[in-house]
């Protein structure tokens, strides 16, 4: 009976869990262990089963290795060994400490084995199986990120713009580990443009290490490399990241607003220029002649705006022909782009008279590699009422065109000449004079003389201009005996025409006109007796 007694008890004291209801809780997360070194986290339990629990306490627990043996040389305290209240799916955080001894660093699995009391006092056995990780090193390093600050789904950055890098750095001691972090920047030739270095003291667990870095503004375009360093006395994390930077403004387009333009008319190119960005441009142009010489030269300043802006410029007109033009576009010095264009500019031609006695000369000047066409209209008002006005059409070679008229008068006069061309009018005024004809006191002979003048241009419509000049010769007895033999010599000139007309009539045949005799006229009828 003695040796029965004692079975009775186990017996009765096995009967609850005979009775109770077993299950298993889910696990997130792992632990971290460290060799030789103390390690603090966290890891969730999930319960998983349809019942609320009053409080579950954990009761035992083991540690295996892969192979399913079991490891001693790790003692671990939880925080809270008794949860209250958990509800179905509801999940709940433990907090731990881990000690780990000279283990093997590797992969271990923590057998958790705990009692579920319900509301109603029912016991359940709870079972979790929770990961451990034990490293030999004291940092984690988690994938650093880098991305641009105000564009973080691009990989297109702006010169000016900042790319913050960083990273989740895990201190899986109980002490504060010192770290060496640094950042660089490096532009399309290798060179480091950007540096950021500093010392830093992780704290147990998780650290956050960020660096921020602005690219120059302005730097030349191309791609860029940002690189990362964690460096502490066990180990080093490295990343990169490649960036393409540019400056976010470009030359689209140009064209000019007038390729044929008029001496003296306004005109302009058009540039379009696409930013995105509020910024100043300096724009500058200089402008050529065929021959390659300077004619001018500007620059400006410009305000754009994020889109498509339209920058006009002004082109002199002040010079004829053909006019080359290079338009370049810098931002804080550094070049966008250029443009070149050409445009000609017909030149208005000159007007010039001079008054040289009978003679009006007047010169045409036509400053273009081209022909032009007009129309002249002078008017000569003399001094007496008499007014002479021509007009006439005229085709301009290239160079200059000279033109004589030749007046028929005498005294003083006046002349307006007015050339019509390219929709204007040119004027040029003056007076002028023209000597009086000599008289004749004494026996006088007139000669007449014709000159006949004809403009070289003849072939472009210039009208003949014919001046008749009088020519007068005059003979004057100084003493007697010059006039006798003056007198002499006449009556000999004039004895010997009468001979010559004398003998000229008589050599010529006379012409007697002879009678015809009239014809007998006969009638139809026959003689009548």
């Amino acid at each position: 009976m003695k040796k029965a007694c004692p079975l009775l008890v186990l017996l009765v004291l096995m009967m609850p869990f005979a009775m109770a209801q077993t299950g298993e809780f889910e696990v997130s997360g792992k632990i971290i262990g460290l060799t030789n070194a103390t390690t603090s986290g966290e890891i969730s339990l999930v319960n998983t089963l349809p019942v609320k629990f009053s409080y579950v306490t954990i009761k035992d627990l083991k540690f295996f290795d892969e192979s399913g043996e079991e490891v001693n040389g790790f003692k671990i305290e939880f925080q809270e060994s008794i949860i209250k209240s958990w509800s179905p799916g509801e999940k709940k955080v433990l907090m731990y400490t881990l000690s780990s001894g000279n283990v093997t660093p590797g992969l271990y699995t923590l057998y958790l084995f705990m009692w579920g009391f319900t509301e109603d006092n029912k016991l359940y056995l709870l079972r979790a199986y929770v990961p451990v990780e034990v490293m030999d090193r004291p940092i984690i390093f988690k994938e650093a990120i880098s991305l641009i600050k105000d564009r973080p789904h691009s990989k297109i950055a702006l010169t000016g713009d900042s790319i913050v890098v960083y990273s989740h750095v895990v201190n899986i001691a109980n002490e504060k580990i010192k770290l060496q972090a640094k950042a660089e920047l490096i532009d399309p030739t290798g060179e480091t443009v950007v540096s950021r270095q500093e010392t830093v003291f992780l704290n147990p667990g998780d650290n956050l290490v960020r660096f921020e870095l602005q690219i120059p503004d302005p730097a030349p375009q191309g791609r860029y490399e940002v690189k990362y360093t964690l460096t502490y006395d066990r180990g080093t994390y490295e990343y990169s990241e490649s960036y393409w930077v540019e400056l976010g403004i470009g030359l689209a387009d140009l064209s000019v607003e007038k390729t044929n333009a008029l001496q003296g008319e306004k005109n302009k190119a058009y540039l379009i220029v696409s930013s995105e960005r509020d910024t100043i441009l300096n724009v500058s142009w200089k402008v050529y002649d065929v021959k390659g010489a300077l004619l001018s030269e500007n620059e400006t300043e410009v305000s754009v705006v994020p889109g498509s802006n339209i920058i006009g410029i002004p082109l002199p007109t002040a010079y004829p022909g053909t006019n080359k033009f290079i338009v370049k576009v810098f931002y804080k010095g550094v070049l966008i782009g250029e443009k070149s264009g050409e445009y000609l500019v017909v030149g208005y031609p000159s007007l010039l008279a001079r008054a040289e006695n009978s003679t009006l000369h007047i010169t045409v000047l036509n400053p273009n590699s081209f022909q032009l066409q007009g129309l002249l209209i002078y008017r000569i008002s003399w001094e007496n009422g008499n007014l002479v006005k021509e007009t006439r059409e005229l085709k301009i070679p290239p160079g200059n065109m000279s033109l004589k008229i030749n007046l028929k008068g005498e005294g003083r006069y006046s002349y307006d000449i007015v050339l019509q061309i390219l929709n204007r009018e040119f004027r040029v005024s003056g007076e002028g004079f023209v000597q009086p004809k000599p008289s004749s006191p004494t026996l006088t002979q007139e000669k007449t003389t014709t000159t006949l003048t004809t403009s070289k241009t003849e072939e472009q419509h210039w009208t003949t201009t014919s001046t008749f000049s009088p020519t007068t010769t005059t003979f004057k007895a100084g003493t007697l005996g010059t006039k006798w033999l003056v007198i002499v010599a006449i009556l000999a000139v004039v004895v010997l025409a009468g001979v010559s007309v004398y003998y000229a009539l008589e050599r010529s045949p006379k012409r007697r006109r002879r009678a015809r005799k009239k014809p007998k006229r006969k009638s139809p009828l026959g003689r009548v007796k």
